[in-house]
């Protein structure tokens, strides 16, 4: 039979792996009783007359079970330098005999591409077409009792080392516990808001403190109080200095500043961690409103709305 090879094909990632073999070779396998043939490609390490293989049809593999090696005869077509060439060479053997519709034949695939294959080398259109093919094999019935089948004997072959890894008696769990204790699980096991530990909030405060501080954080901040209007009071706070007196702090006007020390105020501010003490309260003539000194004349009093209202 005259076969050509043609242009060289991408088999896909399996080739490649095979080419680390020695030997590739193309072979014959015939039913002695029936005449039926198989024709296979191989890659081995011994040379091909001892290598032993006789081929991967389920089909062959049952006539062998059941009328025996000794009925079958196995004949070398063809060595080749590499698994690409002797995979071409296989393709074009199969379509010249048409294997796949040939009742002489055990191959249910005219093209070895139909077996293995690169998915990523395929174009969309056969991506799309071998992942229809795949789904409608795969929702048959036969496929579906298949799978369950193949579960149920690999939880009965394997279920001990399962549930060893799931739980075991002899397991420690102190680990986890902990780690649960410490509300560092997920989900309902977290510890939020309060009832976090300290090492958590500070944890936290560090990641909430860098996502404060990214550069996107910051122009969105800058562009909020880009041209915001100063506070009408704000102008009022200028050109005054801090006073205490008897733990109370005010800001007086620079022109008023000898006065309150007359009085016994002294220069400055209480420092950090001071108590604040009871404010002196004030009753704002226009609005009648009370509160602490402070933002008495902070937002009332000459600063009243109402009184600029009136001025108006």
């Amino acid at each position: 039979m005259c076969i050509n090879i043609g242009v060289k094909m991408n088999t896909g990632n399996t080739a490649k792996v095979l080419n680390k073999k020695k030997y590739h070779y193309t072979y014959i396998i015939t039913n002695q009783e029936t005449g039926m043939k198989y024709f296979g490609v191989r890659s081995c390490d011994c040379t091909p007359d001892k290598d032993i293989y006789m081929g991967s049809s389920k089909y062959l593999k049952a006539d062998i079970d059941e009328l025996g090696i000794d009925k079958f005869s196995k004949e070398i077509h063809g060595n080749w330098e590499t698994r690409e060439i002797a995979n071409e060479v296989e393709d074009a053997y199969l379509k010249e005999v048409n294997a796949k519709r040939n009742p002489e034949y055990y191959n249910r695939a005219n093209s070895h591409k139909d077996m293995y294959f690169d998915y990523n080398a395929l174009s969309d259109e056969e991506k799309e077409e071998s992942t229809r093919r795949l789904l409608e094999a795969a929702g048959t019935d036969e496929a579906i009792a298949k799978m369950r089948e193949g579960l149920k004997n690999t939880w009965a072959k394997h279920k001990d080392k399962m549930v060893a890894k799931v739980h075991h008696e002899d397991r420690d769990y102190t680990g986890h516990l902990v780690s649960l204790a410490k509300g560092r699980g997920k989900g309902s096991s977290r510890l939020k808001g309060e009832d976090r530990t300290d090492a958590q909030k500070l944890a936290d405060s560090k990641k909430n403190m860098a996502q404060v501080h990214t550069p996107e954080a910051i122009a969105k901040r800058v562009a909020t109080i880009t041209g915001r209007k100063r506070p009408e009071h704000a102008e009022t706070m200028t050109g005054r200095k801090a006073m205490i007196k008897d733990g109370e702090q005010i800001s007086v006007p620079m022109d008023e500043i000898d006065k309150y020390i007359a009085d016994g105020w002294v220069l400055g501010s209480k420092q950090k961690g001071q108590p604040k003490g009871k404010q002196k309260e004030l009753t704002c003539p226009h609005c009648g409103k009370v509160g602490g000194a402070a933002n008495m004349k902070r937002y009332h009093m000459d600063n009243c709305k109402l009184k600029q209202s009136e001025d108006k």
